[in-house]
């Protein structure tokens, strides 16, 4: 039977990760393995990118929130729920993408009979985060199998112990079928939110 994969990410709106997510998932569909996306977004959610329909979506409807005492509560419950899809499904491998979602993906993942790789997207030096989740993710990250991150700078960020477990694979890129371009011809394009971050 094909190895069974479950991909976890907040949800699927324009960003870069949710692009590279559903780019990972469509990918590993299309080579024949048994792929479950799943979101917290509330049932219903339209992905902004396409996604193959031979990946399954779930939607486990946990919307984070921005005040303190409910985002901890929230963070709980998207703890509980994702450990209960995961029960279900019995993945033979989980990844998931972004720092919040990874956190929440490894203690979910705590005792199941899964291998976890998490992906760090953002530069952890430049991105603004609760001092309690950095301190977790410092401490969290090296108890996944491994971790994944698209550039060498953004994983020497990171403690020497989470580093030992890191591999840099930089981001996919879908190349549409197109004309050949003249061989003197070079075009660049850069994507990212106006901010300091990026």
């Amino acid at each position: 039977c094909p190895m069974k994969i479950a991909l976890v990410i907040s949800s699927l709106g324009a960003g870069g990760a949710e692009r590279v997510m559903i780019t990972l998932a469509n990918h590993l569909a299309a080579r024949g393995r048994d792929v479950t996306l799943l979101t917290f977004a509330p049932p219903g959610t339209r992905p902004y990118y396409a996604v193959d329909e031979r990946v399954r979506l779930r939607e486990l409807d946990v919307v984070a929130s921005e005040r303190r005492l409910r985002s901890l509560r929230q963070s709980l419950r998207r703890i509980l729920v994702l450990r209960r899809a995961l029960r279900a499904i019995r993945p033979d491998l989980v990844i998931s993408f972004l720092a919040k979602i990874n956190i929440i993906t490894i203690l979910a993942t705590r005792g199941l009979d899964a291998r976890l790789i998490v992906s760090e997207r953002n530069n952890p030096e430049r991105q603004v985060v609760n001092p309690v989740w950095r301190w977790l993710r410092h401490r969290l990250y090296g108890v996944a199998d491994c971790l994944v991150t698209p550039s060498r700078g953004v994983l020497n960020s990171l403690p020497a112990a989470v580093r030992a477990r890191g591999h840099v694979i930089p981001n996919p890129v879908d190349l549409p079928h197109s004309p050949p371009r003249r061989p003197d011809s070079h075009t660049l394009v850069a994507v990212g939110r106006l901010e300091h971050q990026k």
